[in-house]
């Protein structure tokens, strides 16, 4: 049968009033003939533009007791409409059928019924809930989502205490609340403390949503971007010149995907260091899945205190994958770094730096990179200058600076905007799994953090002015 269709089905039990004994109105069951007359009757109740309401009601003798009354069952089919019906009589047309426990009784008539505005919210309200749960299942199944976001947000990870969330991200954005492309200004040497916060707070959403590598990529057209993740790590170790023998330190290794793929690719051996405790769990956990514990080690500390963590140890090169951005001050850390090397050993950093074309007069590029600071722990934004003068100063010689952003067919922050989908799609998960109480409250504020930051990051790509790989690699003096 051709037409539309579409149905409501609702079943309740009401009391059975007592009958009443009226005169059979037009269209009632005319008992001594056993058949049924026809009626129309048409009702205009409460100012109800007329309409048609088909009503039958049929049923053997039984009888069903609740709360010592008779029940009646409604089942109502409505908004049935079929191509037998003219264009002029396009109203909405409802059947209504009665089965009642208790005397037979039969019925036929015609009678106005309207939807309450009630009703109509709830039905918006279940459409919502139904379109946006099927929207997030069509999502898990595509693979938008690298975790089970249920798993995720459900701040049973280990990552930070659910009490702790909210408390977490307020603190951490009061923070890192930059001053005008000023950096933290005062606050700065608490940085680590809050790098650690940070990462309590976003490890999951950045293995959720971005894999095991927290960082970017310069990518080729038609390569993937698993690929060209690894093909970035593989060009670090590269440039410190790692081989099977040699053992070198990864600084803030994060949950250890770069180690894995390097040792994958070189068989030499990586030890890696973060300042967070979860962290170290989870590469650990990963490392063994990966049955790679012979060549990767994980030490938890801060990398801006390499002599107290590794005291007499020495390595035989270091590289840091947008790490070296959350030092609290940058020399510093290069002395570290300098200190821990062999005599001859290269360290080779991926720097977040301000490139030649941002302009400190210009307040849209100073809320931009003070936009990339505030979300993602960076206590300042330095420039190339700055990076290469603190290498310098910490007794390096500098071999090579080059800018891998300016590289590849596909500019590095199309990776950004090509997840935006999934992004949204998670700020609405998180805000409604909040408000179910599934997720800790303070959640959905993290992802908008974490989503503000990227915006920043792709309209800093957009202009140049921001490079989150501008590639440094120095190398400790043989007679150091």
């Amino acid at each position: 049968m051709c037409g539309v269709f579409s149905c409501e089905v609702r079943v309740f039990f009401c009391p059975r009033a007592k009958k009443r004994r009226e005169d059979p109105q037009p269209g009632a069951l005319d008992r001594s003939k056993k058949r049924l007359t026809h009626g129309t009757h048409i009702g205009r109740e409460r100012g109800d533009q007329p309409h048609y309401t088909h009503a039958f009601e049929s049923g053997k003798e039984k009888k069903k007791k609740k709360n010592g009354e008779s029940c009646s069952v409604f089942i109502h089919i409505s908004s049935l409409r079929t191509h037998a019906r003219k264009p002029a009589e396009r109203i909405k047309h409802h059947t209504h059928k009665k089965r009642r426990f208790g005397k037979k009784e039969h019925q036929w008539g015609i009678v106005p019924r309207k939807m309450s505005s009630s009703n109509s919210d709830n039905m918006k309200t279940a459409m919502t809930i139904i379109g946006v749960s099927g929207s997030l299942y069509v999502a898990v199944k595509l693979s938008w989502f690298r975790k089970n976001p249920f798993h995720v947000f459900s701040g049973k990870t280990g990552a930070m205490s659910k009490s702790l969330v909210d408390a977490g991200i307020q603190s951490y954005n009061a923070f890192f609340e930059q001053e005008d492309g000023k950096g933290v200004g005062a606050k700065i040497l608490s940085t680590p403390d809050f790098v650690n916060k940070f990462y309590s707070l976003i490890t999951d959403f950045y293995e959720y949503g971005w894999g095991e590598s927290f960082h970017f990529a310069a990518r080729e057209k038609g390569e993937s971007f698993e690929k060209s993740i690894i093909r970035q790590e593989l060009a670090i170790a590269e440039n410190i010149g790692l081989k099977p023998g040699m053992n070198v330190l990864d600084l803030g290794c994060g949950v250890g995907g770069p180690m894995r793929n390097i040792v994958k690719g070189t068989g030499g051996k990586v030890t890696g260091i973060t300042i967070n405790e979860y962290q170290v769990g989870r590469c650990e956990t990963l490392n063994k899945a990966a049955k790679l514990e012979h060549l990767t080690e994980i030490v938890q500390g801060n990398f801006m205190d390499l002599t107290k963590v590794f005291k007499d140890r020495k390595f035989d090169g270091a590289y840091a994958i947008e790490a070296a951005c959350h030092a609290s001050n940058t020399q510093a850390l290069y002395e570290q770094v300098f200190a821990v090397l062999k005599p001859g050993a290269s360290f080779a950093s991926y720097e977040w730096l301000r490139t030649d074309k941002y302009d400190p007069s210009n307040k849209t590029h100073v809320d931009i990179v003070d936009g990339i600071a505030e979300g993602n722990a960076l206590p300042e934004v330095r420039t190339i200058e700055d990076c290469i003068q603190a290498a310098k100063n910490a007794g390096f010689d500098v071999t090579l600076t080059f800018d891998r952003a300016t590289t590849g067919g596909i500019p590095w922050q199309q990776a950004m905007k090509s997840a935006r989908r999934a992004a949204y799609l998670t700020h609405l998960l998180t805000g409604l799994l909040e408000f179910i109480g599934f997720a800790p409250k303070g959640t959905q504020a993290v992802h908008t953090m974490l989503l503000k930051a990227a915006v920043n990051l792709e309209k800093s790509g957009d202009l140049g002015i921001f490079s989150p790989m501008y590639l440094i690699v120095m190398k400790k003096p043989l007679s150091a």
